[in-house]
């Protein structure tokens, strides 16, 4: 493509040159029109040819120049052994064939029409439709790529081939397509368009050689979806799409079902855990009705629905949604005004994804898109669906949307806006990547301006613990030719295992555009000098639609659990089934070597029964009801697994089950006997279909009677279930390995040896990351520890556990479960776990396993707490939980170990732990404001949830008490219910291990929601080594507000065994909740100085601003500082405003009488701001003048951070020193309290 550009240039050029002489003009015109004949010929004869060029990486496809490989410039036809051999798949799929991988029998199967091909690596056969012929040279793989004879190539697909010497392949329908003689000017300009450039990329340019069609090239290849860029096609503050539609089934049937999409265009930085899409066209679930229109940024949010949407089933009709900034937002179908509301600002183009996406097929069966910069008129739009749509001068965008054949448009905002843009190309497979792969971060660039653009990319990098590792400043050209380009900037950097966080700064002109969160996983490569052992195929995690098969592959997963098997989806209407979107995830799976678990469940509306009103309030959705009738059932199980039979050889009959009546209804609506007799239907079929496929039992959710039936996966474990039925039983695992044990222990009675997995679990329930990331490694271990046969995570797609939705990037959690699957793969069996060393009990991980080789793996883990462990003994590796090496000291003969999260240790025997010690600051009571929870609160409620580290005594002493989450939180989103009839004491209680007597203090916030008046609540400190428990009774709880209640108890000697920390009911009937529990020392045993000798006064703002100086304005004239009652502890805390001008703190002036080590404390929590918003605390040395300055990364918005600095003092100050907090750089508002100064010695 550069090298037409420099022709094209070259050929101006010479025009004005001839311009500077007396030439007569119709020469000149001549020549001009030759050439414009020339291209325009060139366009008419190659309209439906592919052209190549030896040792060339272009290809002329379409009339448009593009890549034959985006990732690989060295993917080129060559010459070998006097045989041209040309990559197949390029050219197979230029020709709409479909080419599938066999990774186990190195075979390429190619269809196209009616015709299937399959070529064997290193095999010198073709076969077409079953008849062999030979190749002058087998196919082989050069660069990771099949390559074929020119021949072979062209028959495969079915065309002709013209040859000329320099290189030049033309593959068509016409051998003689161009005559040599004749038409030798077209030859010479394809030759002159595919040469590979050899200009030299720009100091200080990351260039990569990818022009306007190898963009393209760069999106997903996954299901059926049409994608493509978004910016310079839509315009933020205005624009319309119109899309061309056509619904087969009437509205009843399809309206209020679930979220289906028409179009859909995400955000790529997070600004709301809920919200996903900034510009959207979808129908909504019940209870919203009809079709929905959606343009929203970070601060507003448009929706203008549709209830009474219609249409006629199975005619096309053309929909059309317009947007216009301080003006309305409407809808129109075939040009007719449905609704409009009004508009208040635009999109936010800092937070633009770089693409758009539009399912093919499905519902809508969209056909033709136009997309303009202009929010259209009525009289504007295309009214009738038969026209094809045309350009105008507000067109950005024109496309057939199931053949993808696009073109874009330089509109007149476009042109007049002089549109220039450069900003992260995002997507979840290039974030993820394994060490032996190079890392890079793609964006997208395009220049409409009048000049070429030169920007400077800033990235910083952080590793997993917050450590800045790395700054890179890169200069991008833009040529201003209206292109879309990928330029992908080189991380070598990051081309070793762990996890980074990226803050990506546009530059231009000296002025910051745009700034972007991300992160890349690096996990480690596998190790192919040790066997893969037994649990190599023990994980499994849900690769949904759109995503690329590699980022599961990467993680370690063997295996998906795959919802592309719906009866509604697959049987839309009886007796017609589409199996296209299946095909291609199936393909997809067998060809990255993912085995496949089945999903056969949900009903289409012509096969469901209607329930009772009572079922029917509770789900209006049909695909959850029952079927009508089990003859329609059984077949849409015979031909669903007869389809698939070769490659799926796992089936899941159903999803959570127990959701149904008497209780909530949500996944069904019949009985245990009806879905018996289902799954009886279904297990016969399938066996039929394929005898050696394996039937698992719907996954059960955990019961709560009432709500979740806990009957059902008890009585289909019963022996006259034993044969028919199923072969694997099934439960998922949100509420640990131990939930179901009374069914399982049932199970091994009636049917022993019975499989059982778990097939669903996320801690999508976790708000505090650490937390998070720990219980993805740990929860996997528990189940395999107790005996599971098969773990398999959610959370690609569904929540932002292990990829984030709107960057697209990995999380912390998914390197963690990356890493352990890479280290887990290697081992046979599970051995036991590591006993009676100190401070055992603190590690909840601490398992042993036997490798293939002998060796053993050791996992030990005790979050949130951090250690050291001393170990005897050689360690051969040391790993921490993102696989990053751990460091291995000598002390007095031992290997003493940090353990910051979990650590890995591969030895010959297993290790022998001498001693531990703990090294972080002890939070005493973990999961305080109860926001870290299991269960699944989203599917069934607060009654679901249980929060981490909590133990509940409902009915111990109160038959009739509850005790249960609460959303009537104090801070954040969840608090604790606890209800008793006033027979006796419900409480809740945590274990904690004290190693220091003294007096410590217990605070948490109250509050009575009803009862009597004699309604009493308690603290409470049981030491169990001395069996001693002490009581404070709390009376007078408010109904009003919850109020700080506090005990304060003794300890005489360090516990042994653990204590427990009870809150909860003493007495009388009522309901309170909690929250904010928390524990801190008061005194030490040896006296009472305050263990906590805070230097500060007032450090809580409970006496507001008392003993504090404010420094508001001084540097930013809009800073503001204020008392807000969102306090982390106590009543009250401090408000800190800056607008970005500068830093806004206050601080409090102090003496140091002794030198040496101090500890200065704070909690931060980030109301709202820009992601440079940064908390700082310093300290102010009068005496030297300097400003020691700390920066806290990542505050959170969720919940108070604790950012803890030390300091060293080496001379008593004559001078105050000023202790410093507040925001010391960004805009937005950051929550300051509890700051403390302490001397440590």
């Amino acid at each position: 493509m550069r090298n037409l550009n420099k022709k094209i240039c070259f050929m101006l050029l010479v025009s004005m040159l001839l311009s500077c002489f007396a030439f007569p003009q119709s020469v000149i015109f001549a020549e001009e029109a030759a050439q414009k004949d020339t291209t325009a010929l060139l366009k008419e004869k190659m309209d439906q040819a592919v052209v190549l060029l030896v040792n060339s990486p272009n290809a002329y496809v379409q009339n448009e120049i593009q890549l034959i490989d985006s990732t690989n410039h060295e993917i080129v036809p060559i010459i070998k052994d006097e045989r041209t051999l040309v990559p197949i798949r390029f050219i197979s799929e230029s020709f709409g064939a479909q080419v599938f991988w066999d990774e186990t029998t190195s075979t390429v199967t190619i269809t196209i029409g009616n015709n299937v091909i399959e070529l064997k690596l290193g095999n010198n056969k073709i076969s077409v439709n079953g008849v062999e012929s030979v190749l002058d040279v087998p196919a082989q793989e050069i660069q990771g790529r099949t390559y074929v004879p020119l021949r072979a190539a062209v028959e495969a697909v079915g065309k002709k081939v013209f040859w000329d010497d320099r290189g030049l392949i033309i593959i068509s329908d016409n051998a003689d397509l161009i005559d040599p003689v004749n038409e030798a000017s077209i030859i010479d300009l394809m030759v002159g368009m595919l040469e590979p450039s050899v200009e030299k990329p720009k100091e200080g340019t990351v260039q990569v050689g990818i022009d306007t069609i190898n963009a393209d090239e760069f999106f997903t290849k996954a299901e059926p979806q049409y994608r493509n860029f978004a910016p310079g096609v839509i315009r933020p503050d205005e624009g319309t799409v119109q899309v061309t539609l056509r619904i087969d089934r009437p509205p009843h049937e399809i309206l209020g079902n679930d979220w289906d999409f028409v179009f859909g265009f995400k955000n790529s930085q997070p600004f709301n855990p809920v919200i996903k899409n900034i510009l959207a066209i979808y129908t909504p679930p019940l209870p919203e009705k009809g079709l929905t229109f959606l343009v929203r940024n970070d601060k507003e949010s448009h929706s203008l629905n549709i209830p009474d949407f219609n249409y006629t089933p199975g005619q096309e009709f053309n929909l059309a949604c317009t947007w216009k900034a301080g003006d309305k937002i409407c809808v129109y179908r075939n040009g007719v005004l449905l609704g409009s509301i009004p508009m208040g600002t635009g999109l936010n183009p800092n937070m633009y994804s770089y693409s758009f996406t539009m399912n093919k097929g499905g519902i809508f069966n969209p056909s033709k898109l136009k997309i303009s910069t202009k929010a259209l008129s009525q009289e504007e739009l295309t009214t009738d669906p038969a026209k094809e749509f045309t350009a105008d001068a507000d067109t950005s965008l024109i496309a057939d949307v199931n053949t993808e054949k696009t073109t874009r448009y330089k509109s007149q905002w476009l042109e007049t806006s002089g549109y220039n843009v450069l900003l992260p190309a995002l997507r979840a497979e290039t974030q993820c990547f394994t060490e032996e792969e190079s890392v890079y971060y793609p964006m997208v660039s395009l220049n409409y301006g009048k000049e070429p653009k030169e920007y400077t990319v800033t990235i910083k990098v952080r590793d997993a613990y917050g450590t800045a590792i790395l700054t890179k400043d890169t200069v991008i050209h833009v040529p201003n030719d209206g292109t879309y380009r990928i330029e992908k900037i080189d991380l070598p950097e990051l081309n070793v295992r762990g996890f980074y966080d990226l803050t990506t700064t546009v530059a231009t002109e000296g002025k910051i555009v745009s700034q972007w969160e991300s992160s890349i996983a690096n996990i480690p490569a596998n190790d192919t000098n040790v066997k893969d052992g037994k649990l190599e195929s023990y994980y499994g995690q849900n690769l949904p639609f759109g995503y690329d098969a590699s980022i599961i592959k990467k993680m370690g997963a063997s295996m998906t659990r795959a919802w592309v098997f719906n009866w509604c989806d697959l049987e839309p209407i009886k007796g017609t089934f589409k199996w296209e979107a299946a095909d291609i995830y199936v393909q997809r799976c067998k060809e990255a070597g993912i085995e496949i678990l089945g999903m056969l469940w949900t009903f289409p509306y012509w096969a469901s029964e209607r329930p009772s009103d009572a079922i029917l309030a509770k789900q209006p959705k049909f695909y959850r009801w029952k079927p009508k009738n089990l003859d329609d059932w059984g077949n849409y199980i015979y031909q669903t697994v007869n389809r698939y039979k070769d490659y799926v050889k796992y089936w899941e009959i159903g999803n959570e089950v127990n959701f149904h009546p008497p209780g909530n209804p949500l996944s069904f609506s019949g009985t245990t006997e009806e879905y018996a007799e289902m799954l009886k239907v279904a297990y016969t079929q399938a066996k039929k279909a394929d005898p050696e496929c394996q039937i698992l039992i719907a996954g059960f959710a955990y019961p709560i009677p009432g709500i979740i039936d806990d009957q059902m996966p008890f009585e289909l474990t019963d022996a006259k279930y034993a044969e028919g039925y199923y072969d694997i039983y099934n439960v998922h695992g949100y509420s640990g390995p131990l939930a179901f044990k009374k069914y399982l222990d049932n199970l091994e009675l009636n049917r022993p040896g019975t499989k059982t997995w778990m097939t669903e679990e996320m801690p999508f329930q976790i708000e505090d990351e650490k937390q998070r990331v720990y219980s993805s490694v740990e929860t996997y271990i528990s189940f395999l520890e107790h005996g599971y046969e098969k773990f398999m995570h959610m959370g690609i797609h569904v929540t932002d556990v292990f990829i984030n939705m709107s960057t697209q990037s990995p999380t912390k959690a998914y390197q963690a479960v990356g890493v352990l699957e890479n280290l887990l793969r290697k081992c046979d069996t599970y051995e036991q776990k590591y006993t009676k060393f100190k401070n055992s009990d603190i590690f909840t991980l601490k398992h042993i396993f036997k490798r293939t080789d002998g060796k053993y793996l050791s996992i030990l883990g005790c979050n949130p707490v951090e250690a050291n462990v001393y170990i005897s003994g050689e360690i051969e590796e040391a790993y921490d939980i993102y696989g990053i090496p751990a460091k291995i000291d000598k002390v007095n003969g031992l290997n003493k170990i940090a353990v910051k999260n979990i650590l890995y240790l591969v030895s010959a025997q297993p290790v022998e732990i001498k001693n531990t010690e703990i090294t972080s600051e002890l939070t005493y009571i973990a999961n305080g404001s109860f926001e870290d929870n299991t269960g699944d609160i989203a599917a069934a409620g607060l009654e679901a949830g249980k929060p981490v580290s909590w133990t509940f005594r409902e009915t111990v002493n109160d038959p009739q008490g509850k005790i249960r989450l609460s959303d009537k939180a104090s801070t954040g989103k969840y608090a604790i219910s606890i209800s008793s009839s006033g027979a006796g004491s419900v409480y809740i209680f945590q274990d904690i291990a004290l190693s220091n007597p003294g007096e410590y203090k217990v605070t948490a916030k109250f509050r009575k929601i009803s009862g009597d008046p004699d309604l009493k609540a308690y603290i409470a400190f049981f030491d169990r080594d001395r069996n001693n428990v002490q009581n404070t009774i709390l009376e007078n709880i408010s109904d009003q507000k919850s109020e700080v209640r506090s005990a304060v108890f003794t300890l005489q000697e360090s516990t042994k065994d653990k204590a427990a920390v009870i809150l909860g009911i003493h007495s009388g009937k009522g309901e309170i909740v909690i929250d904010d529990v928390t524990l801190e020392p008061v005194k030490s045993s040896e006296g009472n100085e305050k263990r906590i000798a805070n230097m500060l006064i007032n450090p809580s703002f409970e006496q507001n601003l008392s003993g504090w100086t404010l420094r508001d304005t001084t540097k930013d004239p809009e800073g503001k500082i204020t008392v807000t009652d969102q306090a982390a502890t106590g009543q009250k805390a401090v408000s800190v405003v800056s607008s970005g001008q500068g830093s806004v703190y206050l601080f409090q002036d102090v003496s140091f009488d002794k030198t040496g080590l101090y500890k200065l404390t704070a909690r931060f929590k980030k109301v709202s701001g820009d992601s440079n918003l940064t908390p700082y605390l310093a300290i102010f040395d009068r005496d030297k003048n300097i400003v020691d300055t700390r920066t806290m990364n990542n505050v959170s918005e969720k919940e108070y951070t604790k950012f803890i600095v030390t300091f060293t003092v080496q001379e008593k100050s004559i001078q105050k020193v000023g202790i410093i907090a507040g925001i010391h750089e960004g805009k937005g508002e950051l929550l300051v309290d509890d700051i403390t100064l302490e001397f440590v010695k």
